[in-house]
């Protein structure tokens, strides 16, 4: 929750970062366009979580993508291929041959084949040069500073009130990531296929991805209570009929028929992510349930019943299946203003912004802490109202709780808001050797295993055979066939 991964990434996509005509002139030498992705770099690392730390499986996504790279239109540009340490299910590239995927997608990809469909999409954007067919120069070099300020317009206004932080973080996203035209997506699938078969690889992979990223959305739509929205909501809904996309792309470079007999490599790729976390990593802090625990700073917390957590480097999101409430949870990242106590810090930092007038001092578990209260009047006229809540860890940190409710429901759940704020304590000592992260895991199925059987194995809060189900790729009356490798989730 500490470093930024911002709340832009929210969202499925194989896209770049500022919307594009789709017959915008190139401003852009090849040579500025590597000094841009190398100077952008570093940010999006940052932002993005860091480099996931596993020598074996970044090293075999850095070998993927350097195969087809080798087999791309513009080998020499020297492409750097980057596995993200996110549980986000995502992709995408900068200019000058920077490819970035997540762990969440290594986790949803189902052998190698599939990841060097993505790895060979991202080229095609490269290779087309899509991200620098910008209106201007000044367009493309905003990119780290777009990423960079959702975080600021949340904390400091009308933004968050007016819209929520899920809504403001599907805005931006769709803004910043999911912006190539159709035309531009056809391209990349047209490039992107030709060079998957030169390297040897079934291209019509990348269409049974796509499905697999159309299941997830509405996976993740049906736990958000959202069943049936997916279409309407994510980056899907901005390129239909994706899969017929990539056929047609598939015919028209003459590579159609390269499916047949070429190897999808799944016994390789599924040994590789064997043991990769999967979903949030001990440095970002763990949701379990309504439990929100963090083993490095050490402290934990609960919200009520009836809200679901979402996890981000930035902030802690929970948001009411029922009714539209929220809780943020972040830290102050001016540590200069952490310096004031609560009181002050609320009446002069954060409180003016918000409206609110004045501030009382609080205890929470023998941590000095302040609330105050305001009703705010948003953009779009509607009012909610707004506590927030400081706690001083220590001289250079103060975390903050801010609560937003309807207010025709917010004396019902003043009750549990007050119970997630006195929920937060430090975690002792012997509590941490229990947070540990989640895993894949590959079990070779064997006579007697069912699906509902290995579903009640998954160490996840709900959904679990729906989860068992996606990871594998697997339709809903499928069953397993003994000796067949599947993933699995452990502790």
């Amino acid at each position: 929750m500490m470093t930024i991964r911002r709340f832009a990434i929210l969202t499925l996509f194989f896209g770049a970062f500022a919307p594009a005509a789709a017959d915008a002139q190139i401003f852009m030498s090849p040579q500025e366009e590597k000094q841009l992705g190398t100077q952008e770099h570093p940010k999006i690392i940052a932002q993005f979580g860091g480099v996931y730390d596993d020598p074996e499986v970044s090293g075999y996504v850095a070998v993927v993508g350097g195969r087809l790279a080798g087999h791309s239109d513009n080998p020499g540009i020297g492409y750097t291929f980057t596995l993200l340490n996110s549980p986000v299910v995502n992709a995408f590239a900068l200019p000058g041959g920077f490819v970035y995927i997540t762990r969440g997608l290594m986790a949803l990809a189902n052998d190698e084949a599939e990841l060097a469909g993505v790895l060979g999409h991202e080229i095609g954007h490269v290779t087309a040069r899509h991200s620098a067919k910008r209106q201007g120069k000044g367009t493309v070099a905003g990119i780290g500073v777009l990423l960079g300020s959702v975080l600021t317009q949340v904390l400091t206004g009308s933004d968050l009130l007016a819209q929520g932080v899920q809504q403001l973080g599907g805005a931006a996203a769709q803004g910043y990531l999911a912006s190539f035209s159709r035309e531009q997506e056809y391209e990349a699938d047209l490039i992107g296929v030709k060079v998957i078969a030169r390297t040897g690889y079934a291209p019509d992979a990348q269409a049974d991805f796509l499905q697999s990223l159309a299941d997830y959305s509405t996976f993740e739509a049906e736990r958000a209570g959202r069943k049936g929205e997916a279409k309407g909501t994510d980056w899907m809904a901005t390129h239909p009929n994706t899969q017929d996309r990539v056929r047609r792309a598939m015919e028209a470079a003459g590579v159609a028929g390269a499916a047949a007999g070429a190897p999808t490599r799944r016994e390789e790729y599924l040994k590789v992510i064997d043991g990769m976390i999967y979903g949030d990593d001990p440095s970002q802090g763990f949701v379990r349930g309504r439990v929100f625990a963090h083993p490095q700073l050490r402290f934990t917390f609960t919200v009520p019943e009836g809200f679901r957590m979402v996890n981000t480097d930035a902030a802690v999101i929970a948001v009411q299946t029922e009714g539209g409430s929220r809780i943020q949870f972040d830290v102050e990242p001016d540590k200069r203003n952490a310096t004031y106590d609560p009181v002050t810090y609320i009446a002069r930092v954060v409180g003016p912004k918000l409206g609110m007038q004045g501030a009382e001092a609080i205890n929470v578990n023998g941590i000095p802490a302040a609330t105050s209260a305001a009703r705010v009047r948003t953009q779009n006229g509607q009012s909610v109202d707004v506590r927030l809540v400081a706690i001083q860890a220590d001289s250079a940190t103060m975390y903050r709780f801010l609560f937003i409710s309807p207010p025709n429901l917010t004396s019902a759940l003043a009750p549990g808001f007050q119970r997630t704020t006195y929920s937060f304590r430090r975690l002792a000592e012997n509590e941490l050797g229990n947070l540990k992260p989640h895993r894949l895991r590959i079990h070779t199925v064997r006579r007697g295993d069912t699906v509902q059987g290995l579903a009640a194995q998954m160490a996840v809060d709900d959904m679990k055979e729906e989860t068992l189900r996606l990871l594998n790729a697997m339709r809903t009356n499928d069953e397993f066939r003994v000796g067949a490798k599947v993933k699995i989730v452990s502790e």
